[in-house]
């Protein structure tokens, strides 16, 4: 009887050193903090630079909000890479955070259907501020690409997407996907 162990090796920390004309040294270092084993991304991130100065980042991920739709759904289809929350300090002053919330354009959940969770705002809060949308995903295709966006109260940016859905083969600025007239974009069969 055999057995095999697994291990994860988890990337700790990095040290850069750089040195300049005077052969003066700049020592960065960069150390990974992690959380739970249902998720194998760092949730802090601490840089210590030359002058001690220390900038940190702290992440939260799906698997941080299992329980709450749509991100159950999202560890469910190993989705859990895409953070949802981002705040960052130096010195422990909080600097900014970010928020990712993701909607499911999903058709069905049904087997066969595609999943095609994506986010629907990004909202951005420097320091003790108001929290703002600064970003909103209007629509999606079937294959999770985005065709409508815009800045928060700006004009819509539309895109057309060929080569089986792959690329972006035009922007159109100020109208949406229904409103466009389009030819020789296409791509041949």
């Amino acid at each position: 009887e055999y057995f095999y162990h697994s291990q994860w090796i988890k990337h700790d920390s990095t040290v850069t050193k750089e040195y300049d004309a005077l052969n003066h040294v700049l020592i960065a270092k960069n150390s990974n903090y992690y959380g739970t084993p249902a998720n194998i991304l760092p949730i802090r991130t601490e840089t210590f630079d030359s002058k001690g100065l220390v900038l940190k980042e702290e992440k939260k991920y799906p698997t941080d909000s299992a329980g709450t739709n749509p991100y159950n759904r999202m560890v469910a289809n190993n989705m859990i890479n895409a953070f949802i929350e981002s705040k960052t300090y130096r010195n422990n002053d909080h600097l900014y955070t970010t928020k990712n919330n993701f909607y499911d354009f999903s058709e069905s959940i049904a087997a066969g259907y595609p999943v095609i969770i994506n986010p629907v705002t990004v909202k951005v809060q420097k320091g003790a501020g108001a929290v703002e949308t600064r970003i909103r995903f209007h629509k999606y295709d079937t294959k999770g690409n985005v065709i409508e966006l815009s800045k928060e109260n700006d004009v819509k940016l539309t895109y057309i997407w060929d080569y089986q859905k792959m690329f972006p083969v035009a922007e159109c600025s100020g109208a949406d996907s229904i409103s466009i007239a389009y030819t020789s974009f296409e791509a041949e069969s």
